[in-house]
């Protein structure tokens, strides 16, 4: 059981890792010339100064919590699976006794 929950958070670790360097290129994609003209009145109102830079790290933020989700969803599917084939496996071990 232990194992099987170090997997499920190695998947999960690793879906946010992967989900953060994703946001973080995307942050990179909108470049310096971007608009962020969406973004003018929350940075003033927040004392923002480097706007650009602020959205890249949302985009890292909103991302990683997104790849969190995403691998805690695999994790689920990964251990549902490991499940149906231990009882596979114990349910043919017990036609093999009979």
């Amino acid at each position: 059981m232990r194992l099987h929950c170090l997997r499920g958070f190695a998947i999960i670790l690793a879906c946010t890792l992967a989900a953060s360097l994703v946001g973080f290129g995307l942050g990179l994609l909108r470049g310096p010339n971007a608009e962020f003209s969406g973004w003018q009145e929350f940075a003033s109102q927040h004392g923002i100064v480097d706007l650009r830079n602020f959205v890249r790290v949302v985009y890292i933020h909103d991302a990683s919590y997104l790849g969190g989700l995403i691998g805690l969803i695999i994790a689920l599917f990964n251990l549902q699976r490991s499940k149906r084939q231990a009882s596979k496996e114990e349910s043919g071990a017990v036609m093999q006794a009979d």
